[in-house]
């Protein structure tokens, strides 16, 4: 018997404990260390399953895209890192555990056109590291300057009841409520919104084809209505109208 379970019997036999319930005391906390040592020793670590990364496939020099990892661990394990290949440089993100399932967003801009493929992979806790996620290949084009296309589409030159067109008129005269509609594309990228105005006073935004706005204000007189459209790229144009209206 070495010397700290002679120590420790003769610490509990001071507190009246008798030597052999102490011997049973020390007879069990060494099976439930050996217990624990054998369960330690049958643990099988699993590294986290190949991140997923989703995102934009195509975009723009110096644009700032957003991308989301989702990382997930078989054991439960916390995530303690892990690696972005933005295709043209690696990032290596050391952090605090974080839950072994969660989504993680990142963000990148490339300053020159190309294809990059993206890939990832994590680590766990005990330092063991996934494999590399699928790649998500991305297309990069040169800035667009070029600015979109508008037109508005209705109302026309014509006189309108309520929002039907009667007939054809030198001036466009509108006579209650009105639909206005307007016309936007872009050639090289995509259009994220349509502005209305009246008199520059902003009326709506839309974001969705197509791009519409009803006018139902009972008001008297000339007014100039106006719509403003943008691409990705932060390119504007307008186009301007001037008409009547009549209640």
């Amino acid at each position: 018997m070495n010397k700290k379970l002679m120590l420790l019997i003769a610490t509990l036999n001071m507190f009246l404990i008798p030597i052999s319930t102490a011997s049973d005391l020390i007879g069990d906390l060494d099976h439930h260390s050996q217990n624990t040592a054998l369960s330690e020793g049958n643990y099988e670590n699993k590294p986290p399953d190949p991140p997923i990364i989703t995102g934009p496939t195509s975009g723009e020099t110096r644009v700032m895209y957003s991308y989301n990892i989702t990382i997930n661990d078989p054991n439960g394990d916390f995530i303690r890192g892990y690696l972005i290949d933005f295709g043209d440089t690696t990032e290596n993100h050391s952090c605090c555990p974080i839950p072994g399932n969660i989504t993680i967003q990142v963000s990148r801009k490339w300053h020159h056109p190309g294809l990059y493929n993206i890939k990832t992979k994590a680590a766990d806790e005990h330092g063991a590291w996934s494999k590399w996620s699928e790649t998500l290949t991305v297309n990069i084009t040169e800035t667009d300057n070029t600015p979109p296309t508008i037109e508005i589409i209705k109302p026309v030159k014509a006189v309108y009841v309520q929002n039907k067109k009667i007939f054809s008129f030198p001036a466009t005269l509108i006579i209650g409520k009105i639909d206005i509609e307007a016309e936007a594309s872009d050639n090289e990228t995509i259009i994220t919104r349509v502005d209305f105005y009246v008199n520059n006073i902003l009326k709506k935004r839309d974001y969705i084809k197509p791009y519409t706005w009803q006018w139902n204000e009972t008001v008297f007189g000339k007014f100039k209505i106006k719509t403003t459209t943008y691409d990705i790229a932060g390119n504007q144009k307008s186009y301007e109208i001037t008409l009547w209206k009549i209640i």
